[in-house]
């Protein structure tokens, strides 16, 4: 007999297994016709067949009716059907999805053992992260673990978890990094799979990433997973994917062309060259309010936010793009969420799906390439957009925006730091480039945009160089793929033909005195360390005539009656050997200097002479060094004798004449003054 708490859970269980079987079975009743698109007949999310779980969480978070697109969906997707749905940002997609994976995995009864169940893909990091908010809010009383995989994050810390998750939130490219590196992250249990924004994953790049994932996960013969697409807008390559991965999908399109009567919608024709300046003053105008500011490319989120942040510190400016950290985007996303006023500045990272509390305008400074827009700051070639967007209302340009420029104040911060001049240079260049891109060629035309006015805007004097390339074909890129190998295999067929010995190779080089202009002069020094070894240097002020001149006479170089005309150059200060003298010729016609060293065995030396001509000059070059050394170490007053004054004399006399005296009588007067200094 099983005990008391045994017996209780057993009676539990029991009592689950029955709330789920009749709550299938009112699914099952109450879900419509397939393909008949009606809408639900409720319109608060308790007259839905969920269970009690999910209702109380509904109402801790206070959803209580249904939005459009909810009503349409969640019949169809509790009832296990595919869905392809397309409604506009905003309108609630997320719960279209997170209540019906909620409700299936509980009917399923999952639990840690099970494995990864669902799993959800999502096109931003920061989209991720708001879905698996929002699944931690309405799945707080399910017995289900969820996991955040995104980019940015620590890659080794998730591997050993993912065994024991049920649900998979994440962007495509950490997903499928996942599937094929880590072993315990096994996906043949998914029964739920979910694409969110399916339309702006396809347009940034992912479909080679969802394909992976895709075949990735295991086949499904009997249609036992549920695929749900969601888009904001229905295009060719969302439909070919729902074609290849969905069966009898249920297709929803919900788009609520009404306006709500709190959004005003409204565009403003402005000069390239007005435009940071308007928007510098609108930030201005509404400080004490949120702002939302999209622009076409990161790099000019970076340049209006560093910038606006040196000019004005009164205003709180907040970035938000692709080529942050995972770190610094989630602390930009906190602190913009619980601010009371600011402005962030962000690209289309931040257009889909992210929910921005209290934001009273959101300003798309440059032209949109969707109909979805708030404010919009247009230039004159882009009129069309305004209307294809529908009615809107024309704002004209106040003249008191314009009182407060900051072309003169960018420009001066521009000339003090280069860092941020070459941001301004990056942002124009990327906001051209990007215009370039554009496919609708009627509305977007780079050549009618005034490019100096831009850059007069962000304190460039002249617009920076642009280079538009346009994309490779995929035939050009084969032809030159083709050209490539061919050019490889001959280099390599010429290669096993030519000589692969050490004077092979020394033959083929090319340009061996051919140098770089720095390395010409490191050359140039090292010569001029080299011809100082094995030199004595001579004083200029102690030298006789002859070293006045700057240089020692050498016997056995070139006579003069040789009829050479050139004049040999020495250093002043050094002695030259006799054995090799070094000559300076013109510069060849690549500009460098060549030294040329030539051996003079052509000419008869007497060499003892020679050596003992050297050995003189030695030794008078260290008696007049030693001689300087007692000068500077000689006492202030020293007494000597009136024969030692004479003797003196005699010497300064006799300076001019013979050396040999000289020398002499130095030697005596040196070691007069050694024995006086040792007596005292």
């Amino acid at each position: 007999m099983p005990s008391p708490r045994r017996a209780k859970r057993l009676s539990a269980r029991r009592d689950e297994v029955a709330v789920i079987k009749s709550l299938s079975e009112r699914v099952l009743a109450e879900a419509p016709e397939p393909g008949s698109r009606t809408f639900s007949s409720g319109k608060t999310f308790a007259s839905l067949p969920l269970s009690s779980r999910t209702q109380r969480c509904l109402a801790n978070c206070k959803y209580t009716r249904m939005t459009g697109v909810q009503r349409a969906c969640l019949p169809h997707a509790l009832a296990g059907r595919d869905i392809l749905a397309t409604a506009r940002t905003g309108s609630g997609k997320t719960l279209c999805f997170l209540i019906p994976l909620l409700e299936r995995l509980y009917r399923q009864r999952t639990c840690d053992l099970s494995g990864c169940s669902a799993l959800v893909i999502a096109p931003t990091r920061e989209l991720a992260m708001q879905i698996f908010t929002v699944l931690n809010e309405i799945g707080a009383n399910h017995d289900l673990s969820a996991g955040l995989l995104i980019g940015g994050t620590d890659f080794a810390s998730e591997q050993p978890v993912l065994d024991r998750v049920n649900i998979v939130i994440g962007t495509p490219g950490r997903i499928l990094h996942h599937m094929t590196h880590t072993a315990s992250f096994n996906t043949d249990n998914v029964t739920t799979l979910v694409l969110d924004e399916a339309d702006r994953c396809l347009d940034m790049g992912f479909a080679a990433t969802i394909d992976g994932i895709l075949s990735a996960l295991p086949k499904d013969p009997h249609h036992v997973r549920q695929t749900m697409l969601f888009s904001a807008t229905k295009t060719s390559p969302v439909e070919a994917l729902a074609r290849c991965n969905l069966h009898n999908p249920e297709v929803i399109d919900v788009h609520d062309t009404a306006v709500p009567a709190k959004l005003l919608h409204s565009y403003m024709i402005v000069e390239p060259s007005q435009k940071i300046d308007i928007l510098y003053s609108f930030i201005k105008q509404h400080a004490a309010q949120k702002l939302l500011a999209f622009v076409t490319s990161r790099k000019q989120v970076r340049f209006l936010y560093t910038a606006l942040s040196a000019v004005d510190s009164s205003i709180a400016v907040y970035q938000l793009q692709g080529g942050m950290t995972q770190v610094q985007r989630q602390r930009v996303y906190q602190e913009f969420c619980e601010a009371e006023r600011g402005c962030l500045i962000a690209t289309d990272v931040a257009a889909r799906g992210l929910d921005f509390p209290n934001i009273q305008y959101v300003v798309q400074v440059d032209c949109p390439d969707s109909r979805e827009t708030a404010v919009m700051l247009l230039l004159e070639s882009e009129r069309a957009m305004a209307d294809r967007c529908g009615p809107l209302r024309r704002v004209r340009v106040n003249p008191q925006m314009l009182a407060k420029s900051l072309r003169e104040r960018f420009a001066s911060l521009l000339a003090s730091r280069s860092d941020i001049k070459y941001l301004a240079q990056s942002a124009c260049a990327s906001y051209c480039r990007a215009i370039f891109k554009q496919k609708d060629k009627e509305i977007f035309k780079l050549e009618e945009i005034d490019l100096a006015g831009l850059a007069l805007s962000m304190g460039l004097p002249a617009p920076p160089q642009i280079r538009c390339v346009k994309k490779k074909t995929e035939t050009a890129t084969k032809k030159n793929r083709c050209l490539d190998n061919e050019n490889a295999l001959q280099r390599k067929k010429a290669g096993a033909a030519a000589a692969d010995d050490k004077v092979s190779r020394l033959l083929r080089r090319v340009n061996t005195d051919v140098y770089d202009p720095s390395r010409e002069r490191l050359r140039a020094d090292n010569d001029d360390d080299e011809d100082d070894d094995g030199l004595v240097p001579v004083s200029r002020a102690d030298s006789g005539a002859e070293e006045d001149a700057g240089l020692v006479p050498v016997s056995g170089g070139r006579s003069e009656s040789e009829g050479d005309d050139d004049t040999q150059e020495v250093r002043p200060g050094k002695v030259a050997t006799a054995d090799r003298t070094t000559i300076r010729h013109g510069k060849d016609a690549y500009g460098h200097t060549l030294r040329q060293n030539l051996h003079v065995a052509d000419v008869t030396v007497d060499k003892p002479a020679e050596a003992e001509r050297v050995k003189d000059l030695h030794r008078s070059a260290k008696l007049k060094r030693k001689r300087r050394l007692m000068k500077r170490n000689a006492p202030p007053t020293l007494a000597v004798s009136d024969s030692d004054d004479s003797s003196a004399g005699a010497a300064s006399q006799d300076d001019s004449g013979d050396g040999s005296d000289d020398d002499d009588d130095y030697e005596r007067r040196a070691k007069r003054i050694l024995e006086q200094r040792a007596q005292s």
